[in-house]
């Protein structure tokens, strides 16, 4: 059986460090892009790309990674994939060229799979229902941290020294967590003695894929991350080049952005419930499609900001929201509903940096905002969608995998909930 002598607050702790990590995998290049494309002479588009890729591969690894961490547990590879993250960082300060930041996002690629997905499968499985919806706000909460904290640091010390530096400072750091990650986290049970097989993966996914409303609430999250993480894979290059501001300026504006996010977590996390979540997360895929076009669109720095930070809040409320549907009312283990989630938004992640490289070729930044807020708006409509059609089916009361008949945890469950 697992370990579970440690206090929850401890392992909710290691979990929001995780998702920083995550977080900073996908985003610490990004305000060096003007730098990085001097450097190793190569376009900006060019190198919103290897993100594109990156993502991409995560978004594959992840419709296996799913089902494997659900019998075999979350605590290891977890920790790879944290390693992960050290290793792709510190691979990307070293490269030399192009070609290199392309072989090392493979790396990156499955850090990604593994960093995101599995706390919140984590989460779903270690807190009690009452106290899931405050877990999942720490959560969420946390990965505004990468930009408040981590991304200011970052442009601070790649300022005074190069972006180099930055990066391999970063992957010592990864380093740190993975090895809090490995020591702080309850050992891994062993989960089921059934031989693997291709009917594993076909029953992991047939409940989650015969839940309708689930199916509606995936796509969603997928087609609205085109949006927001296409925005967002472009921020710091739309910063430098249509408001000429410097590397610490972009600095402060992922600082201010990430705030919002913080904030629009906060309050969802103390508002939003199961039964009005839709709704919520619905609305909020319409702000973002506005969000975006304001902010491409606007001529006053400040104004861009602003919108910026309604962008983040919102993204911030979905986040949370879809995350307490699925956890609640998907069908599926957690595990493979929470790394399914990931795999999708990753998807959608890939669509939005290639298509956005291609807006901003075509048209500037402005082609940009409408372009990328067309899936916002699409997003919400499928969100939105009536309850109650054929294929609405309820979700099973319990979960299973292959033979198993009854709900199977990596870690033995807590006496008592977490404390948050």
């Amino acid at each position: 059986m697992a370990d579970t002598s440690k206090p929850d607050n401890r392992i909710l702790l290691v979990l929001c460090l995780c998702l920083i990590m995550g977080v900073l995998n996908f985003l610490a290049l990004t305000p060096f892009y003007p730098e990085v494309s001097s450097d190793l002479d190569v376009s900006i588009s060019l190198l919103g790309q290897v993100v594109t890729f990156m993502i991409l591969l995560s978004a594959i690894l992840g419709l296996a990674i799913g089902p494997i961490v659900d019998r075999c547990g979350y605590r290891r590879p977890l920790t790879l994939g944290i390693c992960c993250v050290a290793i792709n960082v510190i691979g990307t300060g070293l490269a030399p060229s192009f070609p290199w930041l392309i072989g090392i996002s493979l790396v990156g690629g499955l850090a990604d799979a593994l960093a995101f997905g599995i706390p919140f499968a984590i989460a779903g499985i270690m807190f009690t229902p009452d106290q899931r919806k405050g877990a999942l706000s720490w959560l969420i909460g946390s990965m505004s941290v990468g930009g408040i904290v981590g991304i200011p640091l970052l442009t601070i010390l790649g300022s005074a020294t190069s972006w180099r530096v930055a990066m391999l400072a970063l992957g010592g750091a990864a380093g740190c967590v993975a090895l809090l990650a490995f020591v702080v986290l309850p050992r891994d049970s062993r989960r089921s003695e059934t031989a693997w097989s291709f009917q594993v993966f076909k029953m992991a996914y047939a409940p989650v894929l015969r839940h309708a409303p689930t199916v509606r609430l995936l796509t969603a999250t997928a087609i609205r991350s085109i949006c927001w993480l296409g925005f967002l894979t472009y921020l710091g290059a739309f910063l430098s080049e249509e408001h000429d501001l410097s590397t610490k300026g972009i600095g402060l504006v992922y600082t201010i952005g990430a705030t919002g996010f913080a904030v629009g977590s906060w309050i969802a996390g103390r508002l939003i419930g199961p039964a009005g979540a839709r709704t919520v997360v619905g609305a909020m895929c319409i702000v973002t499609a506005l969000a975006t076009v304001a902010a491409e669109f606007a001529t006053n720095t400040w104004v861009a900001v602003g919108s910026i930070v309604i962008l983040a809040m919102a993204s911030a409320v979905i986040a949370i929201g879809v995350a307490l549907l699925l956890s609640t009312q998907s069908p599926g283990e957690q595990g493979t509903t929470m790394l399914l989630n990931s795999s999708l938004i990753n998807f959608g992640a890939a669509v939005g940096a290639a298509l956005g490289g291609g807006l901003i070729a075509l048209g500037g930044y402005r082609a940009l905002g409408v372009g990328l807020s067309f899936f916002a708006l699409l997003g919400a409509a499928l969100v939105l969608w009536p309850q109650g059609q054929k294929g609405d089916l309820p979700a099973p009361l319990t979960r299973s995998i292959g033979a198993l008949e009854t709900p199977v945890v990596p870690f033995s469950e807590p006496e008592t909930g977490a404390s948050v």
